[in-house]
């Protein structure tokens, strides 16, 4: 049996046990995770309910955790294996639940829960040992009755938890968390036969939920929620501890004839003793106590008799006047026999006691303060994490028209990307605009990247770059049309004494696949405008720059400042060109260590002027096998159930096509963008496609030039 809840750490997926009820309830009943919850049963029309899903606390029942606490290659299967079923109507839920809970003895059932979004059911059973992960799974889908989902099979399956309410068994073997085939520790007793037996259960129960407390700081942050719950666990206990030290003190002839074994048990139980006085550790009320009475000192060798008997007699009214509770949580200060120790804890148990002190209760009354203001603080971090996803997506203001187009055609996750990409693209139709910075009137001149693994979703950037420049990518086919007219003329003419003459196109998009020549040559003919450079993989500029890198960066450079540039050769045929003011704006797209091939020196200023933008980490995004859907599918069809990178490729040819006003056509995000991460983590966020509500882009861009004709006539 196991259960382990998932969390981010470096952008992997990592597994902590949880060892109690307790611990496990209060993950599902956090106020988050009932916000989301409810989000997902009952949305709003503009909610993303696979994005609110993937907010949701997720559990592994199938297999512990790599050496380094990873989930990501975990091979050790658990003693439970996590069934998950779907596509069920409500009635259809209520009958298997049904089914499962009757046979809950056959099954071996350890937990039921209904699913986030409610047509389905997570079902965690007892594994065969003898059969592996699908043979276990088709066995529990035979006896029950229902299929499984084939997709979930695999030990590493994560499942979104829901809340209490949702959890319609729990059993208390669920929280064994010892490998399947290895021998448990401590005895877990099931059915308890007999009245011992359920004493000794409770007892290894309270212990775990003691160490939990002690060891996991949510669990303290949480303490004051459980207090009462943890006195009844510390008064009983400390009486079984009392008992069992007036027993060792006999020295009876029944404790003389245990085993080594039954010895090496009691040695364990007793290493578990309680450290929690009403959920409060007992480490931290000492800590406060000598802020409060010793100016946050620990006793030294000159005053650590006293200070230790001082301690003592006022901590035995929060520990029962156990003296072994005390040896247990009163350290040994700067080198204290512990014999010594010992003493002073008995001479202070020998005073006279009356009643509570007061300055025991202002210690617990601070101690309870400082806890709250932690949990205060944990629960706004949580909420402040939940929300950093969509950061600076809640912080964007008000959009002006072809911008807010755009940032809805990729999503929320995608906004910044869509940003620093358009605006570029903006800045060069602006090319007439000025900006005062720091007092001096500037040209909108950018460079930006757009840094992303595969499949991350850059490829969804380059069709609406190509619908803000589609004006200029007509204008700059025509140009190109007639350059290929003069080069059939002139290859006719070749060995004619009268030679066409070279004429000059002032093409604006230009491509980056290049040499410095004819880009410079580029350059010079713009007529003053600012030329355009999109590439949506970097590499084809480390490739093709390799060995002009330099003078890459060069031009890059004085582009944002707007500087002139001037290129001079002794032939006649070479390129020589003398431009007053450089104006050229640059977007790539390519993964983050294609970065590092493009800037390749980190002192010349290069990396000062470029704007870099991060897609989304996908580090965890299942690649969907189906494929795309055929030329003549319906637009605004769902294509995401294709390999995320052949999508890219797609996008990249429709954009590269040299239509007029491209069609974002694509997915919808709503749809199946759910099922196809349903095994994923909060923190992941996934390939996003376009939406099929933004297909008209490109018009509400024609639009929005059309509304303001001054500044287009001024572009020119």
């Amino acid at each position: 049996m196991s259960v382990h809840v998932i969390f981010y750490q470096q952008g992997h997926k990592m597994m902590e046990a949880v060892a109690t009820e307790e611990t496990y309830r209060r993950y599902r009943d956090s106020q988050a995770q009932q916000r989301w919850v409810e989000t997902i049963r009952h949305p709003k029309p503009e909610t993303d309910v696979s994005a609110a899903k993937r907010k949701l606390v997720q559990f592994n029942y199938s297999c512990l955790p790599t050496e380094d606490g990873c989930l990501k290659g975990a091979k050790r299967p658990s003693k439970s294996v996590g069934m998950d079923i779907d596509h069920l109507s409500a009635d259809e839920v209520n009958l298997v639940a049904a089914t499962a809970i009757d046979k809950k003895d056959e099954l071996g059932l350890l937990m039921l829960e209904r699913s986030a979004r409610g047509g389905g059911l997570h079902v965690v059973f007892r594994r065969h040992p003898e059969m592996d992960q699908e043979a276990n799974l088709r066995w529990a889908s035979d006896l029950l009755g229902v299929e499984y989902d084939a997709g979930a099979k695999d030990i590493t399956r994560v499942f979104f938890a829901t809340t209490s309410e949702d959890l319609l068994y729990l059993h208390e073997d669920l929280f064994d968390n010892t490998e399947c085939g290895a021998p448990t520790v401590s005895t877990t007793v099931t059915k308890p036969a007999s009245k011992t037996a359920t004493e000794a259960a409770a007892t290894a129960s309270e212990a775990k939920q003691r160490t939990e407390r002690t060891d996991c700081g949510q669990t303290v942050s949480m303490a004051s929620e459980t207090a009462s719950t943890a006195s009844e666990a510390v008064s009983e206990t400390t009486e079984q501890d009392a008992v069992e030290t007036k027993t060792e003190e006999g020295k009876t002839s029944e404790t003389a004839s245990k085993s080594p074994a039954e010895e090496k048990e009691e040695k364990a139980a007793e290493a578990e003793g309680p450290l929690c006085y009403e959920g409060i550790p007992y480490d931290r009320i000492i800590k406060k106590w000598w802020d409060f009475y010793n100016e946050g000192k620990t006793p030294s060798k000159s005053n650590r008799n006293t200070l230790t008997f001082e301690l003592a007699v006022n901590l035995r009214n929060i520990c029962d006047s156990d003296p072994q509770l005390l040896n247990r949580i009163i350290p040994c200060y700067d080198e204290f026999p512990e014999a010594e120790k010992m003493a002073c804890i008995r001479s202070a148990l020998g005073e006279k006691n009356t009643q509570m002190p007061k300055r025991v209760k202002d210690v617990l009354t601070a101690v309870r303060q400082d806890m709250r203001a932690e949990a205060r603080e944990e629960a706004e971090e949580e909420e402040a994490l939940l929300q950093d996803d969509l950061y600076y997506y809640d912080a964007l203001p008000k959009m002006p028209q072809g911008v807010r187009e755009s940032i809805d055609a990729v999503g929320p996750y995608l906004a910044m990307p869509a940003i620093f990409a358009i605006t570029p693209a903006i800045g060069m139709l602006a090319t007439g605009v000025r900006v005062d910075i720091h007092g001096t009137p500037s040209q909108l001149n950018l460079i930006s990247y757009i840094a992303g693994d595969f499949a991350s979703g850059k490829g969804s950037i380059d069709p609406i770059v190509s619908a803000w420049l589609s004006e200029i990518i007509m204008a700059d086919k025509g140009y190109l049309e007639a350059e290929e007219e003069w080069r059939a003329r002139k290859r006719a003419a070749k060995n004619k004494k009268e030679q066409p003459e070279e004429p000059k196109y002032p093409v604006r998009y230009l491509t980056l696949n290049n040499t410095v020549a004819n880009l410079a040559d580029r350059l010079a003919n713009t007529g003053g405008k600012h030329a355009f450079s999109f590439t949506p993989e970097a590499d084809t500029v480390a490739q093709k720059w390799r060995t002009a890198m330099c003078d890459f960066s060069v031009m890059l450079r004085q582009a944002y400042d707007g500087t002139p540039y001037n290129r001079e050769a002794k032939s006649a045929d070479a390129v020589n060109v003398h431009i007053g003011k450089l104006l050229w704006n640059v977007v790539m797209c390519g993964t983050p260590d294609a970065l590092y091939r493009v800037i390749t020196n980190y002192t010349d200023g290069f990396q000062s002027r470029v704007a870099v933008a991060r897609t989304p980490d996908n580090t965890f995004s299942a690649l969907a096998e189906s494929p795309l859907p055929s030329d003549g599918a319906t637009q605004g069809e769902n294509s995401a159930g294709g390999p995320p990178a052949a999508l890219d490729e797609r996008r990249r040819g429709t954009a590269q096509a040299g239509e007029a006003g491209p069609r974002l056509a694509g997915t919808n995000p709503h749809r199946d963008a759910g099922e196809r991460r349903q095994d994923q983590g909060a923190p992941a966020l996934p390939h996003l496609p376009h939406g099929d509500a933004h297909d008209g882009l490109s018009d509400a861009l024609s639009c929005g030039r059309a509304a303001h004709p001054a500044p287009r006539t001024e572009r020119g």
